[in-house]
């Protein structure tokens, strides 16, 4: 929570300098591509098969990463994080 009121402060102080007001209104009407719809979708049946498997396989943290993605729909990356350079800290 701390994180979030210190980003709102930080935006806050952002809005104040021109420069950020121009790039805020550039942005704005900027659009991305945004990637197409899945045209499978993953059912409790799959769920359970790789539940079951993982376990069987002695995976528990992927049979729990694969149930949590699917009961609460929550992205892979927001579920175990997500790795990439530069992004490992030891001692953080």
């Amino acid at each position: 929570m701390a994180k979030a009121k210190i980003l709102g402060l930080i935006i806050d102080a952002a809005a104040e300098i021109p420069e950020c007001a121009r790039l805020a209104t550039i942005l704005d009407a900027s659009r991305f591509k945004q990637p197409g719809r899945r045209r499978i979708k993953l059912e409790l049946a799959h769920v359970q098969a790789i539940v079951a498997e993982a376990i069987k396989r002695n995976r528990i943290s992927l049979a729990l990463g694969t149930a949590l993605q699917f009961e609460t729909t929550l992205r892979q990356r927001d579920v175990i994080g997500e790795w990439g350079v530069g992004t490992y800290r030891v001692g953080c």
